[in-house]
């Protein structure tokens, strides 16, 4: 049921926050961005981001996209603050002041993967400093409507109601269920992106889109997996030790 309250039924058009799967949208951003070569993943996170702190080491975009960064992790400080993760609204400014007040890197970036949600809230920063448009409006022109993806959206503001979402629920202690608290508390780089595209949907729009994007054939694919293949070698490395 997409509603138990109101006995509403899930259905073909029914929309579902997607949560971190949020996060593999705005890769692929940065590699259509670094494809048409308004960025490259190897530059300088203060490169785009001009007041952002200087460490004694680099940290790029592909650090941040690649979970290797060394930033630390906003949510993991909710705790310290008695406010709960994923229910209690965290604003876009407190993250990243939790990156620009650290006073060293946690790690060498590149180094070792830690799962850092804060990185992609960095992320979507940098798409509007690059793109000059608030990265809602960039991806529904860019990536969301080539692709025909009519029921896919993103959350611009914490609350704003979505047409035919579907409500999130838990088994109750004593029976029944408990609506979930709101885990959209912060900007979409993180989550807050809903989707109600029927199963398989967007494999049969991506193999039917090789021409897609003027320009942009043929390479784009090789971006990613290039991408990946550096992804799955670090994330390995990291739970073998």
């Amino acid at each position: 049921m997409a509603d138990l309250a109101h006995q509403i039924p899930i259905t073909p058009e029914t929309r579902f926050n997607i949560g971190s799967a949020s996060k593999q949208f705005l890769g692929f951003a940065f590699a259509l961005l670094a494809e048409q070569g308004a960025l490259s993943l190897e530059d300088p996170v203060r490169e785009h981001l001009p007041d952002w702190p200087k460490f004694s080491e680099t940290v790029t975009l592909r650090h941040l996209l690649t979970h290797t960064s060394g930033y630390r992790e906003a949510y993991g400080t909710l705790y310290l603050a008695g406010r709960v993760p994923g229910q209690d609204y965290l604003p876009r400014e407190e993250a990243l002041d939790v990156v620009r007040r650290q006073p060293k890197l946690e790690f060498s970036p590149g180094s070792t993967f830690q799962y850092n949600s804060t990185a992609f809230v960095i992320l979507a920063d940098v798409l509007e400093q690059v793109t000059g448009e608030a990265p809602a409006k960039w991806m529904e022109e860019n990536v969301f409507r080539p692709l025909g993806m009519k029921q896919t959206s993103i959350e611009r503001e914490v609350g704003q109601v979505i047409p035919k979402a579907a409500d999130s629920y838990t088994d109750a202690e004593h029976g029944g269920y408990i609506q979930e608290a709101s885990n959209r508390s912060i900007f979409w780089g993180r989550r807050g992106l809903y989707d109600g595209r029927r199963p398989g949907e967007m494999g049969s729009q991506l193999r039917g889109r090789g021409d897609w994007g003027a320009g942009r054939a043929g390479a784009l694919p090789d971006t990613i997996r290039a991408h990946l293949r550096r992804y799955d070698k670090l994330r390995a490395r990291s739970f073998q030790r």
